[in-house]
């Protein structure tokens, strides 16, 4: 899960804004490592890589389907953040379960975890969310957007979604960052130079409220935090 973590990582980013910048196709990218053990309820994770299309979720792949005991099935697929679902597995007696593609090429084989209802993680408690934005040099601006834990992140934890807090209350998915074990500081929005943002991904902007939530390695979601507003960070230069 490491490696599915840090190519993540290196994968997660903004909008080509340069001629000079090499476009890529956009396509569905697997962040679940084979033989992973998924637990009731969870699925495979898959984030969407590429120049983004709009209104159209590029992770969700309809060719895609799950095989297990025989049985071909058409996964649910549920939209956890912009670039970010979760193929949630069906429900089967069998213990491994396939996802191959349109073509029947095989994708990425997990396994069903024996235990049902197993616990979620927590929900995250945060210490501050902050938003960097660097606009010194026009043609390398950036802009970070960082979530300060008190503590460590928790094993088990694969991504943090970030979400936007209305008036109202309501919470809407805006971007999310890979986790990895014992992280402290999540970077959940990472916007510079020949960089790609999922389509629908939002600037958590300075002054919004905004909760998070933790994705495990099965694609649950833990509770939200405490909503907190977003302050102006410190920059490191």
């Amino acid at each position: 899960m490491l490696r599915s973590l840090a190519l993540a990582s290196a994968l997660l980013a903004p909008r080509v804004v340069d001629a000079t910048c090499a476009v890529a196709n956009p396509k569905p990218f697997v962040l679940t490592p084979p033989n992973t053990v998924i637990e009731d309820g969870g699925g495979v994770l898959v984030m969407s890589t590429g120049y983004p299309e709009r209104d159209r979720d590029v992770a969700a792949e309809p060719t895609w389907g799950f095989v297990g005991a025989g049985k071909r099935v058409k996964p649910t697929i549920d939209v956890l953040a912009p670039g970010l679902d979760v193929y949630r597995l069906p429900d089967s007696s069998a213990s491994e379960v396939v996802l191959e593609s349109g073509t029947h090429a095989r994708i990425v084989a997990v396994r069903r975890s024996a235990v049902r209802d197993a616990s979620r993680l927590p929900a995250p408690v945060v210490q501050s969310i902050d938003t960097i934005e660097d606009f010194t040099n026009p043609r390398f601006q950036s802009v970070v957007t960082t979530v300060h834990l008190p503590t460590p992140a928790p094993a088990g934890a694969a991504m943090l979604v970030i979400y936007r807090v209305d008036e109202h209350g309501a919470r809407k998915p805006v971007a999310f960052g890979a986790v990895r074990d014992g992280d402290r500081d999540v970077i959940v929005y990472h916007s510079a130079h020949c960089t790609i943002q999922p389509y629908g991904t939002e600037l958590p902007a300075v002054g919004t409220r905004a909760v998070v939530a933790w994705i495990d390695r099965s694609g649950r979601a833990s509770a939200p935090s405490k909503a907190v507003d977003i302050v102006i960070g410190k920059s490191s230069r």
